[in-house]
């Protein structure tokens, strides 16, 4: 089903992209997301098509997934994705469910439309897209608690195979990094409940940075990236 308010479709978990337990990584979870809200936009008439010539995109501001279970590699899922526009945001939820009905995460994610020329946020949607998009009103987005004492540095570098057609690290692929620093966690036996994941400046392919961690007093973990002064991202994830 397709519409302005609302896209749904089926895919079946791929084994390859899994994780040591036969279940779908953070990473490919996110990956699905952003391939749903793309496939909306073409259905749309919004999508890469339209956009590049125009010298536009959209960019993730920030995003936040929820998981209640991990699908499991050969498992049928159903995924439904619906956007809405609040100013210059477009807020977009996206649910995974079994094809029983049982929901298996949730993806709230903040996309903005810039201009690819200037990198400037477009205040005002094109007018091809104004009303396209049920309105929301806005709603305060809490700040994450601060990183204040790395326990954990690694210098990393974007690899090739990590970016996407504007030549940065891919939304998604933050998560393959996030869940390397929680390697000995996640081992142990805890999974990721959920995670909150803020994009301030892109990471360009071979760009070096340097990955900070730190566990939080409910034990949670704080993790971002910077180069020199600068934060690139900000994620907290829960167990």
């Amino acid at each position: 089903m397709t519409t302005p308010e609302c896209y749904e479709s089926q895919f079946i978990v791929r084994y390859g992209y899994c994780d040591q337990h036969g279940r779908m990584t953070l990473s490919y979870l996110l990956k699905e997301a952003q391939q749903a809200a793309m496939e909306h936009c073409d259905e749309l008439g919004i999508g890469l098509k339209y956009l590049l010539p125009r010298k536009r995109a959209f960019l993730l501001a920030r995003q936040k997934a929820e998981i209640t279970r991990m699908p499991e590699g050969g498992e049928r899922v159903r995924i439904e994705t619906r956007p809405r526009c609040c100013g210059f945001l477009y807020p977009r939820r996206t649910i995974l469910r079994s094809m029983e009905g049982e929901t298996l995460a949730s993806i709230d994610a903040r996309w903005v439309l810039i201009d690819t020329d200037t990198w400037r946020i477009l205040r005002r949607a094109p007018e091809e897209m104004a009303g396209m998009f049920p309105p929301e009103k806005p709603a305060p987005e809490p700040k994450l608690p601060p990183l204040l004492e790395p326990e954990r540095s690694l210098e990393t570098r974007v690899p090739l195979h990590m970016t996407d057609t504007n030549h940065h690290l891919n939304n998604a692929s933050y998560a393959d990094l996030i869940v390397d620093l929680l390697e000995e966690r996640l081992l142990s036996g805890e999974t990721v409940r959920s995670l909150d994941i803020c994009y301030h400046r892109e990471l360009r392919t071979g760009e070096t940075f340097t990955l900070r961690s730190q566990t939080l007093s409910d034990g949670s973990v704080r993790i971002d990236g910077v180069k020199g002064e600068l934060c690139h991202f900000e994620s907290q994830v829960f167990f």
